[in-house]
């Protein structure tokens, strides 16, 4: 039987009755009424408690469902979660995580401690490729999760190999395939894998017309792309168009929101970002010719009715 959907305000209760918890140092109890939450929701409440009840909570809570709750929280709520992650956990917390999440948390802490906690994952060679890219690049958004074929394998040889990947259904969508060099060559969706002939080449069956960015061009190139050719992932490759990641569409939405967002702070003037301590003489700076304007134009438009005000006290009349 399905969980039914908490509302919004369920979930604050669960907040105050977790908060009550960890007041009294009950952390059992809250991790307890936190379990049968879905992690989306278990994260929800999570990133509201305060600073000293988090790192209570999280002092006791699995390394699995804090890596969940992170995996459902942007990077600025994730990151204090992170924060308050004992330091001697932290690599087995973001070995539980996605590597895409684990990259842009490292991104956010000072490069020693970075290097420090690095150093002791166990997916270290894979979030060390991807911490090479900057943030706003595409090879910063890709994961280095996805489907690789060889264009000489059989189809039959392409099921066999997929089966034995512990691959998430999402991912296996869509299939990438390279040569021998790694050099992509084609896609193919997995229900054109299938149904293909068993005993055909993945190069013959595979679609050659495959579209892909490389991992320094920014990340806007690749949301343009992905929203212009309705596209559900697209393949990263590097300067010899060997493939290094993908970009899934969750991603998309992530990077659409945050550039609508920046592009609706700089339309009032404020910048890419709000941040702590943002000038306001800055901000009046930038804004101030604008709010002129806004004010000028009403003042305008107020005149041009007054000209026409005894035609419309006629009309109300009528």
């Amino acid at each position: 039987m399905a969980t039914r959907i908490p509302e919004p305000w369920e979930l604050g209760d669960v907040l105050s009755e977790v908060s009550d918890l960890l007041e009294v140092g009950g952390v059992s109890v809250a991790i307890k009424r936190l379990s049968p939450l879905r992690p989306a929701d278990m994260a929800a409440v999570v990133a509201e408690l305060s600073e000293d009840h988090l790192r209570q909570l999280l002092e006791r809570m699995a390394n699995e469902a804090i890596a969940d709750v992170l995996d459902y929280l942007d990077v600025d709520r994730g990151s204090r979660v992170f924060d308050s992650i004992p330091e001697t956990r932290r690599p087995a917390v973001l070995d539980e995580t996605s590597p895409e999440v684990a990259t842009d948390l490292l991104h956010r802490i000072a490069w020693d401690d970075a290097a420090q906690t690095l150093v002791r994952m166990r997916n270290l060679n894979i979030i060390g490729d991807l911490l090479i890219h900057d943030d706003d690049d595409a090879g910063g958004l890709m994961s280095p999760t996805f489907a690789k074929l060889r264009e000489y394998w059989t189809v039959r040889h392409a099921l066999r190999v997929l089966r034995q990947m512990d691959l998430h259904p999402e991912i296996l969508r869509e299939l990438f395939a390279v040569d021998a060099q790694d050099t992509l060559v084609g896609r193919m969706e997995l229900s054109e894998l299938v149904f293909a002939p068993p005993n055909a080449t993945i190069g013959e069956v595979m679609n050659r017309d495959v579209i892909s960015v490389s991992a320094t061009e920014d990340q806007e190139s690749a949301v343009r792309l992905m929203q212009r050719y309705r596209l559900p992932s697209i393949p990263v490759t590097n300067v010899r168009r060997q493939l290094q990641g993908v970009i899934t569409s969750n991603s998309l939405v992530e990077v659409a929101e945050q550039e609508a967002t920046e592009d609706m702070f700089r339309l009032f003037g404020v910048g890419g970002s709000i941040a702590t301590g943002y000038d306001v003489r800055e901000a009046i700076r930038n804004r101030l010719p604008w709010l002129v304007l806004n004010l000028f134009t009403v003042m305008l438009a107020g005149y041009v009715l007054s000209l026409f005000q005894p035609t419309l006290n006629a009309m109300v009349l009528l």
